[in-house]
This record gives structure tokens, sequence and C-alpha cells, in this order.
């Protein structure tokens, strides 16, 4: 984490190095090695944010594998979804690929009953889609998400409101 935050403070080389090495420190031990789909997904963070997209997507990918490996998969949702950003972001733009992960991100998160990783693939697939001119789509993948969480932001409104007088 350490690492990542250096990238964004504008050290994007020094922090890339912090984050790569602490996690091939973690690797290295093996009881440390839980939660490693999460950590290698920090480092591709960090490579995002220092601007190598490739990187970040080598280091998405190694995420899921290290997940699929292990049986750690309740962040695989997230971990798409964190892929897909990057294969839209790259200069040649892999739609077709990126549209397929977020399928699969909201799949899974159902599965996983993960309503807040759902949430976060619905609104990128949307976004996706709307920039592809798939408006109707677009809201048809977010809409029923949305409204799965709407009782709840509702409660936290009011909470608010009671709160602040």
């Amino acid at each position: 984490m350490e690492g990542w935050v250096r990238v964004v403070q504008g050290e994007a080389e020094a922090g890339v190095r912090q984050a790569e090495a602490a996690l091939e420190a973690l690797k290295a031990i093996p009881s440390r090695r839980f939660h490693l789909p999460i950590r290698i997904a920090i480092v591709g963070r960090a490579r995002a944010a220092a601007g190598d997209l490739e990187g970040a997507l080598a280091h998405y990918q190694s995420a899921l594998e290290a997940g699929a490996n292990t049986g750690e998969l309740w962040y695989e949702p997230e971990l798409l979804r964190l892929k897909a950003e990057m294969l839209v972001a790259l200069p040649e733009a892999r739609s077709a690929e990126a549209e397929q992960c977020l399928i699969e991100a909201i799949a899974l998160a159902r599965k996983q009953e993960a309503k807040f990783w759902e949430l976060r693939a619905a609104v990128a697939l949307a976004g996706l889609w709307a920039k592809l001119g798939r408006r109707a789509d677009a809201s048809g993948v977010l809409a029923p998400v949305h409204r799965g969480f709407a009782p709840e932001l509702r409660n936290a409104e009011t909470l608010l409101v009671e709160l602040a007088a």
C-alpha cells in the first residue's frame, strides 16, 4: 500500500518498485500468501496510477490466476472489473474483452451475493455500453442493481439528515 500511495503522490517509479518488492517478499513467506490476489491487485493499481496500463493488466490477470490457484475467489468480481477498466483504457481499447469481463463479474457477484461488487461491475458495464451507443442495454443492466440499493440509500440519507439537525 505504501508503494501505491507513493505513486499517487507523484513518486511513480519509486512507488511501483516499492509495491513490487513488497509483493515479492510476501510471496516468499508461505504464511503471508493469504489475500494474495488482493495484494497483487494493489500493485496493479500502482502500475495503473503510474501510467503503465499493460503492467497493470498483467497484474490483474496474475491476481485472477492466483485466486483460481488458491481458491480465494471472493475478490474475483472486482478483479475482473479492474481488468476491464484497463482493457478499455489501453491505447487500442479492447472493448469486447472488457465487456466479457464485466458480464462475468456481474454473474460472479450475483452468485456470491456480493451486492457492492455487482454494483461496481454494473456501473462499469453500463458506462462502457453507453460509450458504445447501447443506452438501452446500459440502463437495463444498471437499473435493477440500483433498485436493490435504493432502500439502503434512502435510509442512509434519512439518517444523515437527522444527524445534521
